[in-house]
């Protein structure tokens, strides 16, 4: 009895592991190039005023879903049948765009700034104006931080 020719190479055994991680890749491969294909493309699909001001944020329910500044919804309301059009020329499973608004950018955080009160120095005790003195002083800090040996 002779092998068939098929059978007659020898596989390598798999780690769990690394099934699971080839498995799981290939699935988060196929389930993000359709939104990454559309994330690539967003200038020449919306045009480049547009795009500044959008983003493709997931495929849901066969839609695309395209979030706009609120100041620019209206103009994407205008195109969104040219939109629909784009999006399904490049991927022909997606049934069109589905709208909504992009989260507004919080204000940036910026922390206290605590101002040191400025060391009395030798040089400005005979200045009676307070507010000169501690200007002169701070003045001095400055100088003394900028002679100081770095470490």
């Amino acid at each position: 009895m002779t092998a068939h020719p098929v059978f007659t190479r020898q596989l390598q055994p798999l780690s769990v592991d690394d099934a699971a991680r080839s498995i799981l890749n290939g699935l988060a491969r196929n389930q993000k190039q359709p939104l990454e294909k559309l994330r690539l493309a967003l200038f020449q699909i919306c045009g480049p005023a547009l795009a500044r001001n959008a983003q493709f944020t997931e495929i849901k329910d066969h839609f695309a879903v395209l979030a706009v500044r609120e100041d620019w919804r209206d103009a994407v309301f205008k195109e969104r049948i040219a939109l629909s059009q784009r999006v399904r020329a490049l991927c022909p499973f997606l049934r069109g765009v589905r709208i909504v608004d992009l989260p507004a950018r919080p204000a940036p955080i910026e922390p206290p700034v605590v101002k040191p009160e400025p060391s009395d120095h030798a040089e400005t005790e005979g200045i009676a104006h307070e507010g000169l003195r501690k200007s002169l002083n701070a003045l001095l800090d400055l100088r003394d931080r900028r002679n100081a040996p770095q470490a």
